[in-house]
């Protein structure tokens, strides 16, 4: 059972390597998509014998994966983010699992411990459940942010002593606002995570208020943490108020966005970018670095 990897790197000389080591027995092709790296980056990966790629650095991976996939030669593939690593049970099992469900499941979801100066973040930060196992052609790829996922087979949940280290620095507040730009200009309505129980109907409400009430959201939130969970830690408190600045960004671009930009939103929500734009392809426009 052959698996290739596909990772994202721009000026990630801090990570790359790290990531290499982890997989290096795991994996048996590395494809690395390099967004014009110009700190030594590609050079790591190559003398991991890495197929590098050059793509034009579009803001954040999404719009890349679909490209990436294509790349990989075996029908099993492994994604992850170049901060993310394999803890040591899924790397010592990681074959052992893809033999066990061949032929049952094309999707394998992994829960993922997000770590913040050394501290895990605790819920809603885990088990954070993500995609990054699956056979070629089981998804297809929307190159939306956040949802650039879309499962077409079974999905095979794996329990939780099997999960994927992220080590999530903070986001900065310029990336902060570059994602709440895209997700503005990808998603007609705003979305939330959870639907429509009585708390999220309250919630919306208090986002059409935004900026005014985004102080009394986070204070809610933290509330909520609290005598939800009963337990938290500064690390987790922190991930929740950027997650509210983060929502409260994205909802006040959407309100104030043009008739023309809502318009274009809607046919990105529906069709994606990948197909449309031909980003799964190779193209010399996608390769500058200019």
């Amino acid at each position: 059972m052959r698996v290739s990897l596909v990772t994202f790197t721009r000026n990630s000389k801090m990570f790359i390597e790290g990531l290499l080591r982890n997989v290096n027995d795991v994996v048996d092709e590395v494809i690395v998509v390099d967004g014009c790296s110009t700190d030594g980056t590609v050079e790591i990966a190559r003398s991991y014998n890495a197929k590098v790629y050059t793509r034009k650095p579009w803001g954040y991976k999404d719009l890349d994966v679909a490209f990436a996939i294509n790349k990989a030669s075996y029908d099993w593939v492994l994604m992850l983010d170049v901060d993310e690593r394999l803890n040591n049970r899924l790397r010592g099992e990681l074959k052992d699992i893809l033999l066990t469900i061949e032929g049952k499941w094309s999707i394998v979801e992994i829960a993922r411990a997000n770590i913040s100066n050394g501290r895990l973040l605790y819920e809603p930060f885990w088990p954070d459940w993500q995609i990054r196992l699956f056979r070629k052609g089981s998804l297809e790829v929307t190159g939306l942010i956040h949802t650039y996922l879309k499962p077409l087979g079974r999905v095979y949940r794996l329990p939780t002593r099997y999960y994927i280290i992220h080590l999530a620095p903070l986001t900065s507040t310029s990336n902060l606002v570059n994602y709440a730009r895209y997700e503005a200009l990808e998603y007609y309505e705003f979305r939330r995570r959870g639907s429509s129980t009585r708390k999220d109907i309250i919630i919306r409400r208090i986002y059409k208020l935004a900026p005014l009430t985004t102080p009394l959201h986070a204070l809610s939130i933290i509330v909520n943490q609290l005598t939800k969970y009963g337990y938290t830690n500064i690390p987790t408190l922190k991930a929740l108020l950027i997650r509210v600045l983060y929502d409260n960004i994205v909802h006040i671009l959407i309100k104030i966005r043009g008739e023309r930009k809502a318009r274009i939103a809607k046919f990105i929500e529906k069709k994606g970018l990948i197909k449309p734009l031909n980003l799964d392809k190779d193209d010399p426009r996608f390769s500058l670095c200019t």
